[in-house]
C-alpha cells in the first residue's frame, strides 16, 4: 500500500531524516512523483475488496514459499510452555531465499521433543523453523515489538549467541553446536532437506527441557 504525496496529502516524516527517506518512494508511476510507502501489504478479492495480509519485513521466502512469520509465531504460541515466539528468516550459504528460524521464550518444563511433533504437525514443510534458540527474555524494542534484525544478524552461530541453539533434523531438534555450525556454513548439512519427510517425533521420546 503507497499512497501519493501532494500538496494536500503531505508527508512530513520523522524526525530522523533517514527514516523518513525509507518512507518516500520516487518516480513510481511517472518521473517526478513521491509516493509514501506505509509497508502494508495487502490481498485483493472479488468485487475489488482488498484485505490487510501482512508487513513487510514480516515475510521472507523459502524456496520460492512466502512465509508469514506472524502467521508462524501464533502457530508456535499454541505449543506447550511456549510463552512467546520471535520467528524471522535468516541467511544459509547454498540455500534459495532465508531458512525459518524461531526465538522462542519458554517456560520451566518445555520439552523440545514435544515442540518439534508440534512444528510438524502443524505448520507446513516451508512454514518449519529449522533453526530454534531458546532463552527465558525476549528483547523488544521501545515500541514493545520483537527485535529481528538483531537476532537475525546472530542467526544461528554458537560462538556468537549463548542461549540454546537447535536445528531441525529428521523429524528432531538435535543441539547446534561449533561442528554442525560448520557443516551447515560449507553445506553439508542442508536445513529443511531431511525434515520436509520427515514424520513428528513421538512426544514421549527424549528431548531436552529448560
Amino acid at each position: 500500500l503507497i499512497a501519493k504525496i501532494t500538496k494536500l496529502m503531505r508527508f512530513d516524516g520523522y524526525v530522523d531524516r533517514k527514516a523518513s527517506a525509507k518512507k518516500v518512494l520516487e518516480g513510481v508511476f511517472e518521473t517526478e512523483d513521491r509516493y509514501f510507502n506505509s509497508g502494508d501489504i495487502l490481498e485483493t478479492h472479488e468485487d475489488g475488496w482488498v484485505a490487510f495480509a501482512d508487513r513487510i519485513g514480516d515475510t521472507f521466502r523459502f524456496k520460492g514459499e512466502n512465509v508469514s512469520t506472524n502467521e508462524v509465531a501464533e502457530t508456535l504460541n499454541g505449543a506447550a510452555q511456549v510463552l512467546e515466539s520471535n520467528v524471522y528468516g535468516v541467511e544459509v550459504p547454498g540455500v534459495d531465499g532465508r531458512v525459518g528460524m524461531a526465538s522462542v521464550n519458554v517456560d520451566e518444563g518445555f520439552d523440545v521433543a514435544s515442540f518439534a511433533a508440534h512444528v510438524l504437525d502443524k505448520l507446513a514443510a516451508y512454514q518449519r523453523p529449522y533453526f530454534l534458540r531458546l532463552q527465558k527474555d525476549m528483547q523488544t524494542t521501545t515500541t514493545l515489538k520483537h527485535r529481528k534484525v538483531d537476532y537475525r544478524d546472530e542467526g544461528f552461530d554458537p560462538t556468537r549467541v549463548s542461549d540454546p541453539l537447535f536445528l531441525l533434523e529428521g523429524g528432531c531438534y538435535v543441539p547446534i553446536d561449533e561442528g554442525l555450525f560448520a557443516q551447515i556454513q560449507s553445506g553439508e548439512v542442508a536445513p529443511g532437506a531431511a525434515a520436509r519427510s520427515a514424520k513428528a517425533p513421538s512426544s514421549s521420546g527424549e528431548g531436552a527441557t529448560v
